[in-house]
């Protein structure tokens, strides 16, 4: 495994639930084990969505009840993966704190999340401005998370004659659309026949003339039935993403509050007929007027091809491969510790750091200690050590509480002169420290007025120039950065 990454995958499901956290969490798994990373599911699920990562390493607990248990588990992960709708903004915050590398999929903007990864693999999710603080986004059906069976998929027969109509809504089927739907098809289209696939709600329906009833499809089944389908009726969920892959021309209905933005872009890209079935006051018309458009050939054709057009089937392995760049190439916060008082004293004697500093004679190493220890045991100050996924230390960054302002100084290490890596390092320190200090709102950074390349990493980092002033007789340029 590639060197014995430490991989976390944490979300949930089940019947009450629904499926579709476990079925993408699942893709990101078989994806990760491709680039030869063995992750470790923690899912607060029921035993049948348990089913569903049977022969993965898992640990089963409600970790958004025992969050303790949940950052325990996590402390010192290389990357942890949230996949939730039930976690409360401040557990993705000490999560951040725990991981060095947090991930969350998002729908929806559901909450403002730290720094790390967003991957909202949904459609139009590339219109969604996110604003985690010295994050990166994965954005958009590129990175559409299919299961592995999706893949590789062979290019869909589009029938003359329309005869199979495919019935899907997940597992959970809360609305119980599956019997309303199929009671609909049966009365418009009693000589077609329907493929069901029943859970939830929906379990208990049975076989008839012209009406299969299949109950457990698992991604094998459930790509069979859709590249089979001549057209499919099916809620607004992970399952659409499935269909656009398997190019079935498809009517999509939102069955919950969730959904309606996913909805929204399949309906603005122009790939499913879709209706609210929340907010639409004659399901059974829109429904027909929706399959009656799909009928003819040539409509269905374009929507195959429209479909397979919008989405990339080997999504999960593009999202890990971006997930391990990111994170081989992120620069990581800790905390600053006794261990890094040498380096730090090296660092500052450095002629090139001298030249720029407010006062550029030698620190003696004996001085230097004497401060390092105040610094440590001040409660207003806050040092973080920036280092890469290996160990090598980049440089530290201090944060100082003044009456009314905060006060960022930086020390680079020498030896990454002149890479570019200034403006990560201020990005990812600034967001640590925001994190860990949610009541503070601006960062101010006082820099020479002649260090152009400081001035430049800053403004790279966010920070603006808010005016000058001198300080130990120098010309000084104030920037600040505005939460």
């Amino acid at each position: 495994m590639k060197d014995k990454l430490k991989v976390f995958i944490v979300t949930e499901g089940g019947g009450s639930r629904g499926y579709g956290h476990m079925t993408r969490c699942l893709a990101l798994y078989h994806a990760f084990l491709q680039h030869e990373v063995r992750p470790v599911f923690i899912a607060s699920c029921d035993r049948s969505a348990e089913k569903m990562i049977e022969g993965a390493d898992r640990r089963i607990f409600d970790w958004v009840a025992e969050e303790k248990a949940l950052i325990r588990t996590l402390a010192g992960a290389d990357i942890a993966i949230i996949d939730s709708y039930l976690a409360p903004p401040g557990l993705y915050a000490r999560v951040a704190e725990a991981v060095r590398l947090p991930v969350y999929i998002d729908d929806n903007k559901r909450v403002d999340y730290p720094a790390g990864v967003i991957l909202n693999s949904g459609v139009g999710a590339e219109n969604i401005e996110y604003t985690s603080p010295g994050g990166k986004s994965l954005l958009g059906c590129e990175y559409a998370l299919l299961r592995k069976d999706f893949w590789s998929i062979p290019r869909k027969k589009i029938n003359k004659q329309v005869s199979r109509i495919l019935v899907t809504f997940g597992g959970a089927d809360q609305m119980e659309m599956t019997r309303g739907i199929l009671d609909i098809l049966n009365k418009k289209y009693p000589g077609i026949t329907k493929d069901v696939v029943a859970g939830g709600a929906s379990s208990g329906i049975k076989p008839r003339e012209n009406v299969s009833v299949i109950h457990d499809a698992d991604a094998g089944k459930m790509k069979s039935l859709m590249l089979d389908a001549d057209i499919a009726v099916s809620a607004a969920g992970q399952t659409l993403y499935e269909l656009a892959a398997a190019g079935t021309p498809a009517v999509a209905v939102c069955v919950a509050l969730n959904q309606r933005s996913n909805l929204r872009g399949w309906q603005k890209a122009g790939v499913f007929r879709c209706i609210d079935a929340a907010g639409s006051i004659n399901v059974e018309k829109e429904l027909v007027e929706a399959l009656e458009e799909l009928m003819p050939l040539e409509e269905r054709e374009k929507a195959s091809e429209k479909a397979i057009s919008s989405i990339n089937a080997e999504g999960p392995v593009k999202a890990v491969r971006e997930i391990l760049r990111i994170y081989a190439d992120r620069i990581f916060m800790r905390k600053t510790g006794r261990e890094d008082c040498r380096d730090l004293w090296q660092w500052r004697n450095h002629p090139e750091v001298r030249k720029w500093a407010f006062t550029d004679g030698e620190i003696d190493l004996s001085d230097h200690r004497e401060w390092f220890e105040k610094k440590m045991k001040d409660n207003k100050s806050r040092m973080y050590m920036a280092e890469y996924p290996k160990g090598q230390k980049i440089g530290q960054a201090r944060f100082d509480a003044l009456p009314g302002d905060t006060l960022i100084s930086v020390n680079l290490n020498p030896a990454f002169f002149g890479k570019g890596l200034g403006s990560g390092l201020i990005r990812s320190a600034t967001g640590s420290f925001l994190n860990e200090r949610p009541e503070v709102k601006t960062i101010t950074a006082n820099i020479r007025s002649d260090n152009i390349a400081s001035k430049k990493a800053f403004e790279k980092a966010g920070y603006r120039y808010s005016g000058n002033t001198t300080v130990q007789g120098c010309k000084t340029d104030i920037y600040k950065y505005t939460r």
